[in-house]
């Protein structure tokens, strides 16, 4: 399913700015980074198989460029090289509260 087969509230974007990212669930929070799936598989599956690949959110914080490069969908570098990104933030995040 795309998105565009979802009903507006129910878009990860129009969900986010109504409700705030709260409302969200890890996969929905996930696709908006990833912005679009690949042929055959809309954003929102693919991201829910890239937690599932990793086992949440917990494990995906753990994963390598190398790691995600074995995933469908991030094996090109710009897709890939934004989530490394994110998660990087969100790993130093973590490390100033500690």
């Amino acid at each position: 399913m795309t998105l565009k087969d979802l009903p507006p509230d129910a878009r990860p974007r129009e969900k986010l700015l109504a409700r705030g990212a709260g409302a969200l669930s890890d996969a929905e929070l996930l696709a908006l980074l990833l912005r679009t799936g690949t042929a055959g598989r809309g954003v929102l599956q693919m991201a829910q198989e890239v937690l599932d690949s990793f086992g949440g959110l917990a494990g995906l914080l753990h994963a390598s460029a190398d790691d995600l490069k074995r995933i469908k969908g991030l094996g090109g570098s710009a897709k890939r090289a934004e989530l490394v990104a994110v998660l990087e933030l969100a790993r130093r995040a973590l490390a100033e509260q500690l």
